[in-house]
């Protein structure tokens, strides 16, 4: 049985219930990553492995790329298990297709056909800026301190492919500038790719959803319609809606100390629900980021690391108190005796 079962079976007990919310941050990777505009990223991989894979043919075009003036010094490699990379990855090598295509002609080199062919040109500018939309909200979930208000904001990108699929519809290129640059013609597929997008994102991040009012009661109490919240919110939600002195600490403090200086007999409700979306965590994000500094600190060259250094050196990467180096090192110094 696992921690979650546990938890539940002995909530259960006392007639208590628990909200089960998946990692937002994974299950945006793994919508992420089932999409892909049929073999564009297999032909790119295989034409950047081309290149980077000699390292005698890197160089050469890197001197290729400096002696052109381009504005990159290289190309980046893929990896999978990096979501980000794929993204600036394709940027990248779509941005010096034609640099990889001189490069090759001057060399003799064989490279991929699609590279010049019109319609898998299209697909790969659509998926360069479907990618760079990824990117900047993966990057948005990312970090500490992150509450389930600010994370339950991935449901605005849902909005985002409604807007994406009717703007494709009528040839609208706003937010697909990279696409748009080579006017294409016939969209239909790009508008399906959107659709399907849109329909994984609803399946995958359905166990949101469910908890939406009670998130947005938390995060924006002075926006919540007083007619829709549940009976046991309402009295108190006037109370507190009508009150100006609340509503301008509201604006000024953090939203978790906002509701630890709020009146707990008097906002009882309101308040034990800002403490159940407080606790959630809507990401792993500090946890894996715990094992990535963990493997960055107990490298092959520090193997013989005891565990109390390996605890002391996470516990010093992970705190948030400010590190007063030279003092440290001032008090540690060794002092010269005549």
């Amino acid at each position: 049985m696992g921690v979650v079962s546990r938890l539940e079976n002995d909530l259960a007990e006392n007639n208590l219930s628990l909200i089960k919310l998946h990692c937002i941050i994974h299950q945006q990777n793994l919508t992420a990553k089932t999409m892909d505009v049929e073999n564009v990223m297999s032909a790119v991989v295989k034409v950047i492995n081309s290149i980077k894979s000699s390292a005698l043919r890197s160089r050469q075009f890197e001197a290729f790329l400096a002696e052109n003036d381009s504005e990159y010094g290289g190309l980046l490699y893929y990896t999978e298990v990096r979501w980000l990379s794929r993204g600036n990855m394709l940027k990248r090598t779509y941005d010096l297709r034609q640099n990889m295509l001189d490069f090759f002609n001057i060399i003799n080199k064989d490279y991929p056909p699609e590279l010049e062919e019109k319609e898998f040109i299209e697909k790969f500018a659509f998926l360069v800026d479907l990618t760079q939309h990824y990117n900047i909200l993966n990057k948005e979930l990312q970090g500490k301190d992150q509450l389930i208000g600010k994370m339950y904001n991935i449901l605005a990108f849902q909005l985002k492919l409604t807007l994406w699929e009717q703007q494709l519809r009528t040839g609208n290129f706003s937010h697909f500038p990279t696409f748009g640059e080579l006017n294409p013609g016939n969209t239909a597929k790009f508008v399906t790719c959107i659709a399907e997008l849109k329909t994984r994102f609803s399946k995958r991040f359905a166990d949101v959803k469910n908890h939406a009012d009670k998130i947005q009661l938390f995060t924006v109490p002075f926006s919540a319609d007083i007619k829709t919240v549940p009976d046991k919110f309402q009295m108190e939600l006037i109370d507190l809606q009508c009150s100006d002195a609340l509503r301008e600490a509201y604006n000024k403090q953090n939203l978790l100390l906002f509701y630890k200086n709020l009146d707990h007999n008097k906002y009882t409700n309101l308040v034990n629900n800002a403490k159940m979306m407080g606790v959630l965590f809507g990401s792993k994000y500090l946890c894996e980021s715990v094992f990535s500094r963990m493997k960055f600190a107990k490298s092959k060259t520090r193997s013989v690391l005891t565990d109390n250094n390996l605890q002391n050196t996470l516990r010093s990467a992970t705190s948030q108190l400010p590190i007063d180096i030279k003092n440290i090192v001032k008090k540690r110094q060794v002092r010269d005796y005549q």
